[in-house]
């Protein structure tokens, strides 16, 4: 990448690490500003200008202006800037600063209609942003953003409540995360939870895990094995049906199934 002024010798190679940097520019979609970059190239030669650019030398410091990008301030160039810095050799007559295969077109310019609409363009566009729009940016994007925590808010009521009694409160808010199937350790109200919905369908149970933040198989196994199933009363039994039925009016509790 290298600038299109004739006699410009700058290229991104040279000037990568320079310090402040210099940067190229693009030429301007517009056909009017686009002509009048390409006439104050002062090439005699064709060149492309789709590809071409002009370096940040050849503007003033009113050329640009400021926005912060990710925190930092960065300097952009307005859309209706145009070249007039260094752009013919210092000595007149001498075309010895121009770049090999480049002709230099060293006749002054003319002033053209272009000129004109372009200097009235500037005075009236100074293409600095509005502060009234980024200020009415800032407040739509503050309301989207009042909407959506809005929205997360009531799904997240709706997947409490349809979930309540199968799922604790703390395995419904992991239902979001992609990690949510990865507790190190679960309550005995999930184990109970997770052997109620085991013992009515195993098939079911594989499936459920798949999407859903409850134990594994094997960890249903694991806990099992610790109960004392030896003849008498099954005080662990007892304490399942407790935790199972704590939150159940006493309606539910005398229609309940264990």
């Amino acid at each position: 990448m290298s600038c299109s002024v004739a006699i410009c010798h700058n290229s991104y190679n040279k000037t990568s690490k320079q310090i402040p940097p210099i940067n190229y520019h693009r030429f301007p979609r517009d056909p009017k500003f686009r002509k009048i970059w390409t006439t104050l190239t002062h090439r005699a030669d064709k060149f492309n200008f789709s590809t071409g650019r002009i370096c940040s030398i050849h503007f003033t410091e009113n050329d640009f202006y400021s926005k912060t990008v990710k925190g930092k301030q960065v300097k952009c160039l307005k859309s209706t800037a145009v070249p007039t810095l260094n752009l013919l050799p210092q000595s007149s007559g001498s075309t010895s600063q121009t770049i090999k295969r480049r002709k230099l077109n060293s006749s002054p310019l003319k002033p053209t209609p272009e000129h004109e609409s372009i200097s009235s363009i500037r005075e009236q566009n100074p293409a600095e942003p509005d502060s009234t729009t980024l200020k009415n940016d800032i407040a739509k994007l503050q309301k989207e953003l009042q909407e959506v925590k809005q929205e997360l808010n009531d799904f997240q009521k709706n997947l409490t409540k349809n979930f309540k009694g199968l799922l604790s409160a703390r395995q419904i808010l992991a239902m979001g995360k992609s990690e949510h199937s990865r507790f190190k350790k679960y309550s005995e109200e999930e184990i109970v939870s997770a052997l109620e919905i085991r013992a009515l369908s195993p098939k079911v149970y594989r499936l459920l895990k798949k999407k859903l933040p409850i134990p594994a198989e094997r960890t249903l196994y694991r806990w099992i094995s610790c109960l004392d199933f030896s003849p008498g009363l099954l005080y662990p039994a007892l304490e399942m049906v407790k935790i199972q039925n704590k939150d159940k009016t006493d309606f539910e509790k005398l229609h309940s199934q264990f």
